[in-house]
């Protein structure tokens, strides 16, 4: 662990430079007040509230993070603005009113030195301070990058192979958050919490005994880790602003018989509230759909095999990718009613133009078009990304854009697109272990790739590490 116990004083230079008056004792900060006028350079006649001391540390378990604690003579609030050089760039949530203070620094990369001050809401102003992140594990896989990302957020990546890891990216596709894991089972999906006190793992079972399948909880200080069993977990989930879990759960056939060696399942979407205490099913196709009539059309054991979801926080809704029947549903979520399907087996949209899409896995859903991750069938010999705008009252859907790798990339299971505000698209070529973000014209601006034998599976791209 790396202490660094430092002495505040004050930079009336809100850009941080070596210019500052120091308290008489050596170890208050003085008032600056940038937005009331000018102060008396001691501070004193001004109610300024005294910074008696800052200390600093990078922790062991993320070397990433650093801790920043600092106490006042009275009680104040504040936050820390840090970054890789004293022009800072990032800033921390205000913390409560009290006189012992802590905040985490998020968004560093390893082995380099941050900058940070202290900033208290009555305007005193630390000096600027410095500490150095540590060196990155082993056990996470190298990360070979072109170009920046011009989405300026960060990007929350589940990665498998030799290890498995949690980890999340900056725009630069530099590590700046981990989590080496254990290996039994399918890190499926990462989610950064609406309150981004944690990352929340969907952990599902082995493929061959799904019953292990849970769902973790880890601070991003590592300090706390909070697991809940989930059986038959699989595939995806996702959080809804009151940090309720919904999840794909596979449900077997309920009508058959226990010896009769029937195999057959289904899915259905699950909520766990948020604290931890009461699970709520919302749609289970086992009543949604003819579950008879399509196992007849698809065959396999899993008929509807769900491998995505997506809540509409505006209208209440989940949409749920069925990749044996090749179809996209929209669910009511306050009936269950599954409103249309799209694509494949359960398609009620017309195709105007385009070709349909084949295994599909994620998407987004965007002002009257989706982006889909479309894997192809394996006779196809390639997967892309294409974009169907659709008409929900003519029942019509057009092709309006799509996007291949060159040379082509077949990626047979995963994948991942998102659309940012910019029109730009992201795209997770998941078993190619391969990241790119990509324009229209399907020029490529950014580009990530794991080490040979790693995968991502489902990333989260988030504007803010704090929730904020």
């Amino acid at each position: 662990m790396f202490i660094y116990a430092l002495l505040a004083c004050t930079d009336p230079d809100p850009k941080g430079d070596d210019t500052v008056a120091s308290s008489a004792d050596d170890t208050a900060a003085t008032a600056v007040d940038d937005t009331a006028g000018s102060t008396d350079d001691t501070g004193e006649g001004t109610g300024a509230v005294e910074i008696l001391d800052i200390q600093a540390e990078v922790l062991e378990e993320v070397v990433t993070v650093v801790r920043v604690s600092w106490t006042t003579a009275a009680d104040s609030s504040g936050h820390v603005e840090f970054g890789e050089s004293a022009s800072y760039g990032l800033d921390t949530p205000v913390t409560d009113i009290g006189t012992e203070h802590s905040v985490l620094l998020l968004g560093n990369p390893a082995e380099t030195e941050v900058n940070f001050r202290v900033v208290l809401d009555d305007g005193v102003v630390s000096s600027n301070q410095t500490i150095t992140t540590g060196v990155l594990p082993n056990e996470l896989p190298e990360l070979t990058i072109q170009g920046e990302s011009p989405y300026g957020g960060w990007t929350v990546a589940p990665i498998q192979g030799t290890h498995y890891a949690a980890a999340i990216l900056d725009g630069q596709g530099r590590y700046v958050w981990y989590d080496i894991l254990e290996t039994e089972g399918n890190l499926m999906r990462m989610l950064l919490t609406p309150d981004g006190r944690h990352i929340l793992y969907c952990w599902a079972g082995d493929q061959q005994n799904l019953e292990n399948g849970k769902v973790v909880w880890v601070s991003l200080d590592h300090e706390e880790r909070i697991e809940y069993a989930w059986p038959n977990i699989d595939h995806d989930m996702t959080v809804l602003p009151d940090g309720t879990v919904s999840s794909i759960v596979v449900v077997p056939d309920p009508d058959a018989d226990p010896f009769s060696g029937n195999q057959r399942s289904g899915d259905k979407i699950v909520e766990l509230s948020p604290d931890r205490k009461t699970e709520t099913e919302i749609w289970n196709a086992w009543d949604a759909l003819d579950m008879e009539a399509l196992a007849a059309q698809v065959g396999g054991s899993n008929i509807t095999h769900a491998n995505a979801i997506d809540y509409d926080v505006e209208n209440d809704l989940y949409y749920v990718s069925l990749k044996e029947l090749g179809s996209l549903v929209k669910i009511d979520r306050s009936t269950g009613e599954t409103l249309w399907g799209m694509n494949g087996v359960l398609d009620e949209f017309t195709l105007q133009n385009g070709y349909p899409t084949d295994y599909h896995h994620q998407f987004d859903v965007l002002d009257g078009s989706i982006v889909f991750f479309d894997n192809g069938h394996s006779s196809r010999q390639y997967s892309r990304l294409v974009e169907f705008a659709y008409d929900e009252e003519a029942w019509t859907q057009t092709q309006t854009w799509e996007y291949r790798a060159e040379p082509d990339i077949v990626v047979a299971t995963k994948g991942d697109v998102d659309r940012f505000d910019d029109g730009n698209t992201r795209v997770v070529w998941s078993t190619s272990g391969m990241i790119q973000d990509v324009t229209p014209d399907g020029e490529i601006l950014f580009q990530v790739e794991t080490e040979l034998g790693y995968v991502f599976t489902f990333t989260q791209q988030v504007d803010d590490l704090y929730g904020r």
